[in-house]
């Protein structure tokens, strides 16, 4: 049961995240095009019917991440696949965890809009970027990783299965890198607004 409703949780979510990061590949072209291309998508999702269920099949899918896992750990002589499978499971729960709960209370407690400058703040601020560099590179890894090892285990042709997985990950890496370096400031000057700049320097005193 908790399996079957994790690979149908994984067919939704992975559609919305799909998007999503497809979505934030246009940081490429600065904040106004990303700005945009979020608007494109956010009337489907970010509305009171369908944002509730959204956010209840992520809690869902954490739940049942958590089981899945704690199932599969104890299995011996786990293949590289199963392993990959199981180490960016465990990612994502956090990501999940962390980036959603960031994104509310961002919106309903501190009235910020969840934009580009959201995302770029901390990749901005020098007492934070040592951590959110790495933290937004590798969820969308780690996203990459997952489907591709949800395709290694559900399709019957090896040779064929094999390249997509690796096709996935090359991908994943070559986008992670490019939304990163667009965050970073690595293609255009980025001009944030000051309360982004105020939320994420008092975020910044925890870390000192």
């Amino acid at each position: 049961m908790v399996n079957e409703l994790h690979k149908i949780l994984a067919i939704i979510l992975g559609l919305f995240l799909v998007t999503h990061i497809g979505v934030h590949i246009f940081t490429i072209g600065g904040p106004e095009t990303h700005q945009r291309a979020l608007e494109t998508v956010q009337w489907i999702y970010r509305n009171r019917y369908v944002e509730p269920f959204l956010l209840l099949a992520i809690i869902l899918q954490i739940f049942t991440g958590i089981k899945f896992v704690a199932r599969r750990w104890p299995e011996q002589n786990k293949s590289r696949w199963s392993w990959l499978q199981i180490i960016s499971g465990i990612y994502l729960v956090l990501f999940f965890s962390l980036h959603t709960s960031a994104a509310l209370m961002a919106r309903h407690v501190f009235d910020l809009n969840t934009n580009f400058y959201w995302a770029a703040g901390p990749v901005l601020n020098k007492s934070l970027l040592w951590l959110f560099r790495p933290y937004y590179f590798f969820g969308i890894v780690a996203v990459f990783i997952h489907i591709a090892a949800a395709l290694h285990f559900n399709m019957p042709d090896t040779a064929r299965r094999l390249w997509i997985a690796r096709g996935l990950i090359l991908s994943a890496i070559i986008i992670a890198t490019l939304i990163v370096a667009s965050l970073s400031g690595a293609f255009y000057k980025i001009d944030m607004p000051k309360e982004y700049i105020d939320f994420y320097n008092a975020y910044a005193d925890l870390f000192r």
